[in-house]
């Protein structure tokens, strides 16, 4: 796993994160990819309502684990994801949140071909 490239995923990173524990790293992945729908589907819930206090929430976690994972891609749409909720630009944020579940779509095709989990 540590030789696999991808300019979505940093893999190197994420094994030295995971003191290189190919098991641990399965593990993590799929609990991930296995809820990364559903708090997609709250994240926009939480947008349409108009709730930003939630939708915030809901994208820290998103962006801290997208970090720790090292799906940069993603991580950097989340990251500008919830300074577009920090300034209010609820269509902005809209926007980033389709753009972060294709990027996730993504993220876990490559997971899954690399044989990741």
């Amino acid at each position: 796993m540590n030789n696999l490239r991808s300019k979505d995923i940093d893999f190197q990173e994420l094994f030295i994160r995971i003191s290189g524990n190919k098991e641990l790293i399965k593990c993590i992945l799929f609990d991930f990819f296995s809820s990364y729908k559903e708090n997609i589907k709250s994240l926009n819930d939480h947008l349409e309502m108009g709730d930003l206090v939630l939708a915030k929430k809901i994208n820290h976690k998103l962006l801290g684990v997208l970090g720790n994972l090292s799906i940069k891609n993603a991580f950097f749409i989340s990251l500008d994801l919830g300074r577009s909720l920090e300034n209010k630009k609820i269509d902005l944020a809209k926007k980033l949140s389709k753009d972060l579940e294709l990027k996730l779509k993504i993220a876990k095709k490559i997971f899954e071909e690399n044989k990741a989990f």
